[in-house]
């Protein structure tokens, strides 16, 4: 039988195993210490080599969706990457030369799942691959790889998607926004002082405009009031016109024209005009609307009539006298007559002095009435029920076709620098189109919205187009911008631009409600005839204003009020929307002096100062046009990006 032996160790064998026992954690401490050493560098080889490879997807993601955004698509990325091009290959970064392959893969990004999907097409969003092989970090780099899960390459993602976006395209509707078109003095500014346009230089675009009213060529034919009876254009033109034994008392006369002694002044001055649209106006421009009938639309012509009774050539001392005259004009006291409107517009083209009036004063033909449609615009009605043809408002309105992205739209005679705006807005939203295209949710699109402004008498801010995806209705409504009246001040229309900021602001409030997983941007885009001129340089322009009117022995200039206004209202509220989160985007197409520009310089981090599209030396509409048209595009295809994984 087996018997148990125990052993007992006492104190002195004790201390001994212990010793031993440390003795020999020691020594494999210090033989596994290098492998340790080792496997941490090759672990901190790996994890540097991704933190660099992060940073490079970081840096290429939202440089790709921005390009994708920019070209409205992006092809899908090959095995060796798509993406080392113009936004990847030059990048100089510790981790390039172990870089293999820089994928960029456009899809959708799903705000609400936050999840990316691969798409055959363009999205909003790109997904960027940055791959290296692990061969590069050595055996414990490759060991340290493997035992994270990569056993011969390394990959990190980021992803950078479009934030979509609420814009809203706040237009200037003011008459000056067909300033360039109205034939009256338009000419003698589109060309430098001390060159004098004759009518074989006349502006490309007014003989367009021509056109699309079928006019002919530009100027045609012009008449002095009262020719055919042998009258020369005098402030006495009328008066020789209506008086007892003038030309229209001759019995050759018929009766329905002809002027009795016991005439009152209305008769006299319904016979007189009535002669004149029949057997003037009438042969003078046939093919003028509405027809110049008398018994037809005697109201309608006697106000292009009335329109053109101003004085002519008269001393200044005498021109107030001169306008309430009976001579001087027609017996009709009425606020409607050329010089009573911005003719010329002296704020943007201070070079042109009121006296250019004086060559179409009491002028009948078809450059006369172009001006008679341009001051009217598109709401001011010389006849209680009868617009200007110019307004599509009016049953004369003539439209005419142009090729635009996208196909073909019909426009209203083309008002400059209206219509210039119009294209170039069909431009930006054909981009914004073609983006909302890759888009099947309608939470990721774009959506546009159109707000006119004007005088608060010419209808202030007028919503034309609320909230919506579809482009093709903006663009159909954006063809149909027309200018107004000439007749409310800058102060006025100035109010007009406030009461559209606030209603820009009210519609990207409201759409700051709509339920939507996606933070959206708002966008306010301004376009406007003018910016904000400083005090000194208003100033300026008004005593220049006022020294011409005294020194000027042609025709008044008009109300000494249109004073360039104080726009510091105006800038303090674009700078409060701005500050509540609205990106404003401020574009000018008027004409913009020297000295303009050296104010706003040096007043730029005072004010909100738009970005001026028409130096003063400009004067090609057409390039106009192509800058307006580009910048809009720019904004259009640069939506913000912003990195989501």
């Amino acid at each position: 039988m087996l018997r148990v032996r125990r052993i007992w160790i006492g104190s002195t064998d004790r201390g001994r195993f212990l010793r031993r026992l440390l003795l020999c954690a020691f020594l494999s401490g210090v033989i596994l210490l290098p492998f340790a050493i080792l496997v941490g560098i090759g672990g901190l080889r790996v994890w540097l080599l991704r933190a660099q490879l992060q940073s490079v997807a970081d840096a290429v993601a939202p440089v790709e969706a921005a390009r994708l955004a920019r070209l409205a698509g992006l092809e899908k990325g090959s095995e060796e990457g798509s993406a080392q091009g113009p936004a990847s290959a030059n990048r100089v970064t510790p981790a390039a030369a172990r870089m293999q392959s820089v994928q960029a893969v456009p899809g959708i990004w799903d705000f609400a799942m936050r999840r990316f999907r691969k798409t055959d097409g363009p999205g909003n969003a790109v997904c960027v691959v940055v791959s290296a092989r692990t061969a590069s970090l050595g055996r414990w780099g490759r060991l340290a790889s493997r035992a994270a899960g990569a056993e011969s390459e390394i990959q990190v993602r980021a992803v950078a998607a479009a934030v979509p976006r609420d814009i809203v395209f706040l237009v200037d509707l003011s008459g000056r926004m067909n300033d360039d078109t109205e034939p009256a003095w338009a000419p003698a500014a589109a060309f430098p002082p001390g060159n004098d346009p004759d009518d074989s230089t006349a502006p490309d675009w007014l003989q367009d405009l021509y056109d699309d009213f079928g006019f002919g060529s530009y100027p045609g034919a012009t008449e002095d009031f009262g020719s055919p009876w042998g009258i020369r254009w005098s402030r006495s033109s009328y008066a020789e016109l209506t008086a007892d034994g003038g030309p229209l008392t001759a019995s050759s006369v018929p009766e329905r024209y002809r002027i009795l002694p016991s005439d009152d002044p209305p008769t006299r001055r319904r016979k007189a005009y009535s002669a004149v649209i029949d057997g003037q106006i009438a042969r003078v421009m046939p093919r003028a609307l509405p027809s110049p009938d008398s018994r037809l639309n005697f109201d309608f012509w006697a106000a292009y009539l009335d329109y053109l009774m101003i004085p002519a050539a008269v001393p200044a001392s005498t021109a107030e006298a001169a306008l309430s005259s009976p001579l001087a004009s027609s017996p009709v006291a009425t606020a409607n007559r050329l010089n009573r409107f911005r003719n010329p517009d002296r704020l943007a083209y201070p070079c042109v002095r009121p006296s250019v009036l004086a060559e179409s004063a009491g002028r009948i033909g078809y450059r006369t009435f172009v001006q008679f449609m341009m001051d009217f615009g598109r709401d001011l009605k010389p006849a209680d029920a009868l617009p200007v043809p110019l307004s599509l408002r009016s049953r004369d309105c003539p439209l005419h076709e142009e090729a635009v992205p996208g196909g073909v739209m019909r426009f209203p005679p083309r008002e400059q620098p209206m219509h210039a705006v119009r294209r170039a807005l069909i431009a930006a939203l054909h981009v914004i189109l073609e983006r909302n295209a890759a888009l099947a949710d309608a939470q990721l699109q774009d959506r546009v919205a159109v707000v006119g402004y004007d005088a608060p008498q010419s209808g202030g801010a007028i919503v034309l187009q609320n909230w919506t995806a579809d482009c093709r209705a903006v663009m159909q409504v954006c063809s149909q911008l027309q200018a107004g009246c000439d007749k409310p001040s800058p102060n006025e229309i100035a109010a007009g631009l406030r009461a559209g900021l606030q209603t820009a602001r009210r519609l990207a409030s409201e759409g700051r409600k709509t339920a939507s997983p996606a933070r959206r941007d708002a966008w306010v885009i301004l376009i406007r005839y003018d910016g904000d001129i400083s005090p000194d340089l208003a100033a300026a322009s008004l005593r220049m204003e006022n020294a011409a009117d005294r020194g000027n022995g042609g025709t008044p200039a008009g109300p000494s009020s249109w004073a360039r206004p104080d726009r510091d209202s105006t800038a303090e509220l674009i700078e409060r929307l701005r500050l509540e989160g609205l990106a404003v985007h401020a574009f000018t197409v008027g004409p913009v002096p020297a000295s303009a520009g050296r104010n706003a310089a040096a007043s730029a981090g005072e004010t909100v100062l738009p970005v001026a599209l028409r130096p003063e030396s400009l004067r090609d509409l057409a390039l106009l046009e192509e800058r307006i048209a580009e910048s809009l595009r720019a904004l259009a295809s640069s939506p913000r990006v912003e990195l989501v994984q």
